[in-house]
């Protein structure tokens, strides 16, 4: 189906046989070809620089040293963003990407607070220096009450992965973007250590970060909350309940998500888990 804003193809079919007959006919699956793929269908741009504006000053709560400011990538796309931590002695590196915001699991005693060590006094040599960032799509996207905003099938999320689509730019593809920017940003400072930066994702976020994993091709740990086991659920049960904004055009051609992880158990520690648990 083509449609608004140019004449590309904005609605897929997803035909099972079809799926089936490109899982029985790909050829070995290496990181290398991966990452290829990976980058083709998500178009990513090239990240040139990345740089801190709007800061807003350091506030110490109890324990520990919260600094809000923006990330800007490549002089346009802002990311907003939170570092925490403990001193300025150099540690790991963790970068949070929930799809609920960045505040949403440092709230609370969430998971954010709890890989930090908030609250807790006893200083953890292996504490990291957390990022928790707000990624393209991540976070609270207000409504502008327009007509269509009492529909229930519309949302923004939904809005923004149809114009995605049409602009050959998945929302996946901006996420794992704003992920990749945020590696290269937590690797240029002081008080981290470069080789050793670590990545949690919830929800679609998961999906983003095990792509720029992927990508990155150096990171040490993985973690993987609520994320959807792979893009063949699609064929398990009608009608899928999966988010529009979770598609990734083309993907089920190449590969599906069980693949990517299955390529970084050698170089990378991967944990996955429901939020629950």
């Amino acid at each position: 189906m083509k449609g608004y804003p140019n004449h590309d193809v904005t609605v897929y079919s997803i035909i099972k046989d079809r799926y089936e007959y490109f899982v029985n006919n790909r050829s070995d699956l290496t990181c290398k070809y991966l990452k290829e793929k990976a980058r083709e269908i998500l178009n990513i741009d090239k990240i040139e620089k990345v740089i801190k504006i709007n800061k807003e000053g350091e506030k110490t709560v109890i324990t520990h040293i919260y600094e809000r400011f923006d990330m800007v990538l490549n002089d346009k796309i802002k990311i907003p963003s939170i570092l925490i931590k403990r001193d300025n002695k150099i540690r790991r590196g963790l970068i949070v990407v929930d799809e609920f915001g960045m505040w949403n699991e440092i709230k609370k005693n969430g998971l954010t607070a709890k890989r930090v060590g908030s609250m807790l006094r006893v200083n953890d040599v292996n504490e990291p220096c957390v990022l928790s960032v707000d990624i393209s799509t991540c976070g609270e996207n207000k409504l502008n009450y327009s007509c269509t905003d009492v529909l229930e099938w519309s949302n923004n999320e939904t809005a923004l992965a149809y114009y995605s689509f049409a602009l050959n730019k998945p929302t996946l593809g901006l996420m794992t973007r704003d992920i990749l920017a945020s590696i290269k940003y937590m690797r240029s400072l002081e008080n981290v250590d470069e080789n050793n930066i670590s990545l949690m994702g919830i929800g679609k976020g998961a999906i983003a970060t095990l792509h720029a994993a992927l990508i990155d091709g150096n990171i040490k740990n993985l973690e993987l909350i609520d994320m959807i086991d792979g893009y063949y659920q699609f064929f398990e049960q009608y009608p899928y309940k999966l988010k529009l904004e979770y598609m990734i055009p083309d993907i089920l051609k190449y590969y599906d998500l069980p693949d990517i992880i299955k390529k970084l158990k050698g170089t990378t520690n991967i944990t996955t888990s429901l939020k629950d648990n």
